[in-house]
């Protein structure tokens, strides 16, 4: 299998963000996990989003998200080949305290290894890789 063109995945992430995320800046409804992290509209928004691109274009390459509990991620991150790891909103208490330091992170895991990773920053408009 190739990898998945890293361009498109940039503009996916960019679009998701401009869409899911930055509409909820400074209007942030929260809760508190069972860990005492946050999660947002904008997280649950921008998981489903991201998660439906990414089975949509690849659907053989499993999905772990910072919004699953940590058993789950913790098979994905022992019996996957290939895996999306996604933080939707990697940042939340700065996004939730209406700081603008904050961004969409992806990674791409090859048997464990990163092969492709985008941190997005929808404030700025800028991509890291």
């Amino acid at each position: 299998m190739s990898l998945p063109n890293l361009a498109v995945i940039v503009d996916a992430i960019r679009m998701i963000a401009r869409e899911e995320v930055m509409p909820r800046f400074e209007k942030v409804g929260f809760s508190v996990k069972e860990d005492g992290s946050l999660l947002t509209e904008a997280d649950i928004a921008t998981n489903q989003r991201v998660q439906s691109y990414l089975k949509q274009h690849w659907p053989d390459i499993d999905f772990l998200s910072e919004e699953m509990e940590s058993e789950q991620q913790e098979a994905l991150l022992r019996d996957a080949d290939l895996l999306w790891c996604l933080d939707p909103v990697d940042g939340t208490s700065n996004f939730a305290a209406g700081f603008p330091l904050f961004a969409v992170s992806l990674a791409l895991f090859s048997k464990g290894e990163v092969v492709l990773a985008i941190t997005y920053d929808p404030v700025r408009d800028e991509a890291f890789t």
